[in-house]
């Protein structure tokens, strides 16, 4: 499989409520994202509670012909990617976790969101392919809920 194998479903905001996280990205969140907006666009969605930053829809067809749906986000445990716990989908994932973490590419982009835990503002983002990264106190977080 190749990353233009996996196609942004644009029609959906999730995927089954039975998905789980089957594979965390080992990159950190302001360089997945980058490579993310590189290779898919614009995410699904994004939001401004950093635990639940962004999301990608995923799919790929099986060699049954069958679509494996994915999600690629930025959860609690950093970027991951999710779907369904069987073998077909954990393929997928791992497939897909080498290809994002091998790939290149990287869009600039800006990203401003609240770590709700820490009470923390984060800014971060890439300029000029340069990443940049800041988290910040923040007394007054939004009402974005």
């Amino acid at each position: 499989m190749t990353i233009s194998d996996f196609k942004k479903d644009t029609s959906l905001t999730s995927i089954p409520e039975n998905s789980s996280n089957l594979t965390n990205l080992d990159l950190e969140p302001v360089i997945a994202y980058g490579r993310l907006r590189a290779l898919f666009g614009e995410p699904n969605y994004e939001t401004q509670n950093f635990e639940d930053a962004y999301s990608y829809i995923l799919f790929v067809e099986s060699e049954s012909s069958e679509k494996i749906y994915l999600e690629v986000y930025e959860g609690s445990s950093g970027p991951a990617i999710g779907g369904l716990n069987n073998a077909e989908s954990l393929q997928a994932a791992e497939t897909l976790k080498k290809l994002i973490e091998e790939s290149e590419e990287v869009a600039d982009y800006q990203y401003e969101g609240y770590y709700l835990d820490l009470d923390s503002k984060i800014t971060m983002g890439i300029k000029d392919g340069v990443p940049y990264y800041n988290e910040e106190f923040c007394e007054e977080i939004p009402d974005f809920q």
